[in-house]
């Protein structure tokens, strides 16, 4: 009986806040409602997983200094967490609720079908200069070239399509942020190791005489960010033997074909001297990192556990305000072809950093007010509104003429030196063709820091599997891009049946669907020669 009258007392007191909650709740609804319905301005949303110090802070304000100039638009900035945003955004989408600007995910082939589908293609505006940089030096230069990079990155430009879907707000560099007291008491000197060797040196001493300590505080995405950046500038010579074009870049559909036509395989020498490199930088790093996430690497670095921290500038505001410690920053330098088995393969100097920029913003093709987003992105990366943008941001800016803050600009990558991977279809060792190599890649990465593990087991798993992974990302690939053919062959014949200006856009996108069908055809050929053989 006891028992029953104190479930019933928990019951009473559960619905007693549950009405004043709900009432409450209502109350609050219902002062939103009737703010809105007082409010006759264009309401403008964007969507964006940026979370790090100051960054909700930066978008804000841009929405505030936009509204200054364009009373009659309200902006909100809308911060969702990184982890569900690709659940919430694909929910949103799909139910024609999603914000009129949205950051998103366009890195595999499989994607390229959501960007017809869901965003807008932003050529036609991008050839246009900037209307926000009158008065500027870049006053009449086409809104897309005054980008560092040109927009010519993977993220905004779909190499499929031909097309450019999105603007970038930010340029950044990776780096291995490093505690500077820890290296000060461990080598006596503050400044960071000169070569790959006595990068790993470093490592050994910090195992031996400092076991309370970590060389570099692992998490997976950022370690196998490290290790897919210098497997590929380790070997750069070796792909370019795959620059079959002759333009001193390659990129990844020539690599992996020649895979398929047996021009290299996992017994490649390069290719094991980039394992063993992947390997070495594995050791670095905090034991079980694969298991481990972004914000236990950063915890354990600025709590002084770990001498260092691979990451991105964009961290680099979060990591100063948190650490009691100077922070320095530098690249781990390529292996030289000396520092056996991890040189001899490498084009020297490698550049620290590729001229490409970040964080890029897509117009959902079902926004009521395409126009003014195309305002708004106009004012975020004006030379006035990207320079705001990045200072109280601490980025690093997009648009050329806009300067680096002074936090900033000692990290700022060198340029000098060689690149030879194309920025719009950049391949990736690891990551490669897409989302079957990299599962067979990444899945068994454990095997190389296993006690029973190393080198060779891993290339073992790799040999039995590359080929097939290979050919079914490539056949995912030729499927998408026929079905995106087809979708363009129709755009193009309505455009030249309209104005003048959709014929002239017409004629100029014809050579383009011309060129991306050679290399359709040509990647068909490729697929089908070995079951042919």
């Amino acid at each position: 009986m006891n028992i029953r009258l104190a479930h019933a007392r928990w019951l009473v007191i559960g619905l007693l806040v549950l009405l004043v909650y709900g009432g409450a709740s209502w109350v609050q609804l219902d002062r939103i409602l009737a703010e809105t319905r007082d409010d006759d301005r264009i309401v403008l949303r964007f969507a964006h997983w940026q979370l790090e110090a100051g960054m909700r802070e930066a978008f804000e304000n841009a929405a505030q200094r936009y509204m200054a100039l364009h009373p009659g638009v309200r902006v909100e900035p809308m911060a969702i967490p990184g982890n569900v945003y690709t659940q919430w955004l694909n929910t949103q989408l799909i139910g024609e609720t999603a914000p009129d600007i949205v950051m998103f995910d366009s890195r595999f082939s499989a994607e390229v079908q959501q960007m017809t589908r869901f965003f807008e293609p932003l050529s036609r505006w991008l050839v246009q200069p900037n209307p926000y940089n009158r008065g500027t030096p870049l006053e009449n230069v086409p809104w897309r070239l005054t980008f560092l990079d040109g927009l010519r990155n993977r993220a905004t430009y779909n190499e499929q399509l031909r097309d450019y879907f999105a603007v970038s707000l930010c340029s950044h560099a990776m780096l291995m942020f490093y505690n500077r007291d820890l290296m000060t008491r461990i080598t006596g000197s503050p400044e960071p190791p000169a070569t790959f060797t006595d990068w790993l040196a470093l490592g050994e001493k910090i195992r031996a005489d400092h076991p309370d300590l970590v060389h570099v505080a692992g998490a997976k995405d950022y370690s196998v960010w490290l290790m897919a950046l210098l497997a590929n500038q380790s070997v750069t010579r070796w792909l370019l033997q795959a620059d079959h074009g002759l333009r001193y870049a390659v990129n990844g559909t020539d690599l992996y074909t020649d895979l398929l036509d047996g021009r290299w395989d996992v017994d490649t020498p390069a290719l094991q001297t980039a394992l063993h490199v992947i390997h070495a930088v594995g050791r670095q790093m905090t034991p079980g990192f694969l298991q481990l996430d972004k914000s236990t690497a950063l915890e354990s670095f600025v709590r002084g556990e770990a001498v260092s921290l691979f990451s991105g500038t964009w961290d680099y505001p979060s990591l100063e305000a948190l650490a009691d410690f100077e922070v320095g920053g530098f690249m781990v330098p390529v292996p030289t072809a000396t520092e056996s088995p991890y040189g001899g393969h490498a084009l020297l100097p490698a550049v620290s950093g590729t001229l490409s920029t970040a964080m890029p913003f897509f117009v959902n093709r079902q926004s009521a007010h395409q126009a003014v987003a195309i305002d708004f992105l106009h004012y975020l990366t004006s030379m006035e509104g990207n320079a705001r943008f990045a200072r109280e941001g601490r980025l690093m800016p997009a648009i050329l003429g806009v300067e680096t803050g002074p936090a900033l600009r000692r990290f700022k990558p060198q340029y000098e030196g060689h690149v030879v991977t194309t920025t719009n279809d950049g391949l990736s060792l690891m990551y490669g063709t897409g989302p079957e190599y990299t599962r067979l890649w990444l899945s068994h990465l454990h095997q190389l820091f296993a006690p029973n593990g190393g080198v060779e087991p891993y290339r073992r798993t790799l040999r039995d599997s590359l080929h097939a992974a290979v050919v079914a990302d490539l056949g995912i690939q030729l499927k998408n891009r026929f079905v995106n053919l087809r979708q363009r062959d129709v755009v193009l014949a309505a455009l030249s049946h309209l104005n003048e200006n959709d014929r002239q856009e017409a004629r100029h996108q014809y050579s383009a669907q011309h060129l991306m069908e050679f290399h359709t055809y040509r990647l068909q050929l490729r697929l089908n020669e070995p079951a042919q053989r």
